[in-house]
Order: structure tokens, then C-alpha cells, then sequence
């Protein structure tokens, strides 16, 4: 463990801003995000799924990561937040076994949740 307010906010900060980004661009481009992805989205429950998962949950995320950061003495925010962080690569673990790997930018995604999430739990407020 590491206690420092300032990489905790850092961390928060820069969690909240790429949740924000990822979010804003899956609402703007969805079928892009989709096929970048490995899905092809059809009809109005493809749509919702995605709109609903990597906009909506994402959003989530990012509004924590900065409530997080301005109530930076209350650590279990950001707690909370890396262990949503950290279920998607444990996800991701979990179809490893019948499916394989995650693959192109959902591997690269696999290692950010890993490293980012550990990180959270690791820089603790001072």
C-alpha cells in the first residue's frame, strides 16, 4: 500500500475522464465501438444492450471516479470503483476457459482494468 492524495486523485481523475470518453464515443458511434469489438449490433435490443453496458454503466463509472475524487476521505468510493473495474477483466477470466483469450483492443482493455483497478486499491488517501 501506498498512501498519497495527490496519485489517488490523479488515478481518480484520470479513471473518471477515460470512463467519460469511452462512454461519450460508444453513444456517438455505436456501430463503430460495436464492430472495434467483435459484435455486429441489430435491431432495437442490440442497441439498448450496448447503449445500456457501454454508455450507461460506463457513465456510472466515471460520475463515482470523480464523486471519489471530491470525497477523496471517504476511500471506499474508490474502492468500490476498482472492484467495478476489476470485475470486467474477472469477466473476461471467466470465458477464458470456453472461448479463449480476449482479443485486439479487448486484450489491451483486459490489462488497463487489471493494472488500473490494482492501482486504486494500492494508492491509498494519505
Amino acid at each position: 500500500m501506498y498512501e498519497s492524495d495527490v496519485l489517488r486523485q490523479v488515478l481518480l481523475a484520470a479513471t473518471g475522464l477515460l470512463f467519460a470518453a469511452l462512454a461519450l464515443r460508444s453513444w456517438w458511434v455505436p456501430d463503430q465501438v460495436a464492430a472495434e469489438l467483435g459484435y455486429r449490433l441489430s435491431g432495437p435490443n442490440g442497441y439498448s444492450e450496448l447503449h445500456a453496458i457501454y454508455v450507461g454503466l460506463w457513465l456510472a463509472h466515471a460520475a463515482l471516479a470523480f464523486y471519489a475524487l471530491r470525497h477523496l476521505n471517504q476511500a471506499i468510493l474508490g474502492d468500490l470503483l476498482a472492484l467495478l473495474i476489476l470485475a470486467q477483466p474477472f469477466g473476461r477470466l471467466l470465458a477464458l476457459p470456453r472461448f479463449g483469450p480476449p482479443q485486439g483492443p479487448l486484450m489491451i482493455f483486459f490489462v488497463l482494468e487489471i493494472i488500473g483497478g490494482l492501482l486504486l486499491l494500492a494508492v491509498r488517501p494519505g
